[in-house]
């Protein structure tokens, strides 16, 4: 091992060697960064927690007055409720729902396309087939710019929320005789 190596290293540093010359630098790569993550875990604290909130807080709030000041303080508000950020893009279409679909560019990825709901309690089934081929990337086309896909078959059904954990959820039922009957106690008097 080089001198330059035998130094003792503290947790918090960050040993990066990008080809072991040797074996043991090969060992000491090894050795050290699962101590590290242990170590990190259980404190589960970052090495700088100021300098990195502060980085991360201020960019935030410079995209969050930016987009409030695009968007305007009702739609602000209101994407702050529903979504719990505010984001400002090109308004794409509107289904029959009345829920918007946005664009932004300037995004980061997968995050470029989103929906503002029209209501409150807002479940992801409702978007429907067209609006969510255009948000999930499958299709780069709006539902509205699609002509060569018939929508008006006869066939097809509309489109419907997935009623799972609601009230108008399926609720199977069997044809068949129970095989094992239910036992209810009966409590005798106590006198």
């Amino acid at each position: 091992m080089n001198k330059s190596n035998q130094r003792e290293l503290r947790p918090s540093q960050h040993v990066r060697i990008k080809q072991p010359a040797s074996p043991a630098e090969a060992t000491l790569t090894s050795t050290i960064r699962p101590q590290q993550t242990n170590q990190r875990a259980a404190n589960s604290t970052p090495a700088h927690p100021t300098r990195c909130n502060l980085v991360n807080m201020s960019f935030s709030l410079t995209r969050l007055v930016k987009n409030v000041l695009q968007v305007g303080p009702k739609d602000a508000w209101h994407q702050l409720l529903i979504l719990g950020e505010v984001k400002a893009g090109t308004l794409i279409g509107t289904d029959q729902y009345g829920n918007r679909y946005y664009e932004n560019r300037e995004e980061l990825f997968a995050r470029e396309r989103w929906v503002v709901p029209a209501n409150k309690k807002f479940d992801p089934s409702e978007i429907p087939a067209g609006w969510h081929t255009w948000i999930h990337r499958i299709d780069a086309r709006a539902p509205h710019e699609v002509t060569d896909i018939p929508n008006d078959l006869k066939w097809m059904a509309p489109h419907t929320r997935n009623a799972s954990g609601s009230e108008a959820n399926y609720k199977s039922f069997s044809t068949t005789e129970p095989k094992i009957e239910a036992w209810t106690p009966k409590a005798a008097n106590r006198g």
